[in-house]
């Protein structure tokens, strides 16, 4: 009984320390300069994912590896979309993570598969701006770090939903 308990609080206790790392690239200040690791994005995402009923689909050729090469600020802004994406699967499934560059634009997926997706109106119309500073809720907060993120790196946001499915998808154009 006792090594079961110390192996639960072990098991707790990294999980914590999993969630703290992925919450402090995704909120925490960063540096405007340079490029983000997406293979230390990947990571931190597969550790807070570890163990629970959300898989996370995210191919090494979609990492720092695939030759799109993103800011710190747009690595912030990934984390960012995860967390809006993973909180439609309501009873768990596939978050899948895409890159690609193409058509003078850099593009990251972040594409959700469940059995029940739930997207929810107000956050909608927060990451659209229809939701003032004024009136934002505790639950449309998230949206509206996404939107201003989105805005300062000059990206656009759009989003599909479907009954199983819920995507977004972020679009930087390259400067020529």
């Amino acid at each position: 009984m006792q090594g079961q308990a110390i192996e639960l609080i072990n098991s707790s206790a990294a999980q914590a320390v999993s969630r703290l790392q992925f919450y402090r690239k995704a909120y925490g200040r960063i540096n405007d300069d340079g490029e983000a690791d997406l293979s230390e994005q990947k990571k931190i995402a597969e550790d807070f994912f570890a163990g629970g009923k959300i898989a996370l689909d995210w191919p090494d050729r979609h990492t720092s590896a695939s030759g799109v090469s993103v800011s710190y600020k747009m690595g912030k802004l990934l984390l960012n979309l995860i967390i809006i994406v993973s909180a439609t699967l309501l009873r768990g499934g596939t978050l899948s993570v895409r890159l690609a560059a193409e058509e003078g634009a850099k593009e990251i997926t972040v594409t959700a598969a469940g059995a029940s997706i739930k997207w929810d109106k107000e956050i909608e119309e927060t990451l659209s701006g229809r939701i003032t500073m004024e009136h934002l809720a505790p639950k449309t907060v998230q949206a509206e770090l996404t939107r201003l993120l989105t805005r300062e790196l000059g990206a656009s946001l759009s989003w599909h939903m479907t009954e199983t499915s819920a995507e977004l998808v972020l679009r930087q154009p390259v400067p020529a």
